[in-house]
């Protein structure tokens, strides 16, 4: 059972809302995306713009996204599973708590990872 959800968890944050932020909001709010995305690195570092909405795309996916969506989602799906109540609010309560006494640890690992990561990530073609 406990896999189970863990997979749906996955299949639903992962395949589901956060592709349709990354995807489809990101297009929308950082219009220059695709088009630098397609450049060559030498015509990439010629393109400011372009080079400013990757840098606000990693600001968002570090400084927001992570940490005020996916963080306390992760451990409200998380007390779910290990929780001992059957209550939503006290799986949501338990779960943001729990987030909220690791999140300096938890919020340095994920710009340690992500930072870079995304840096790479939004300087490449969508579909990759």
């Amino acid at each position: 059972m406990r896999s189970k959800f863990v997979v749906a968890q996955n299949v639903a944050y992962l395949g589901g809302f956060q592709y349709w932020l990354m995807v489809n909001k990101f297009n929308k709010w950082f219009p220059t995306r695709a088009r630098f995305a397609q450049l060559t690195l030498a015509e990439k570092l010629k393109d400011t713009a372009g080079m400013i909405d990757a840098l606000k795309m990693v600001a968002f996916d570090v400084f927001v996204h992570l940490p005020l969506i996916y963080f306390p989602c992760y451990y409200t799906c998380k007390e779910i599973v290990t929780g001992t109540s059957w209550n939503p609010l006290v799986w949501m309560k338990d779960g943001v708590t729990k987030y909220w006494n690791n999140k300096e640890e938890d919020c340095l690992a994920m710009i340690k990872l992500w930072g870079p990561s995304d840096c790479i990530q939004f300087s490449m073609p969508i579909h990759i």
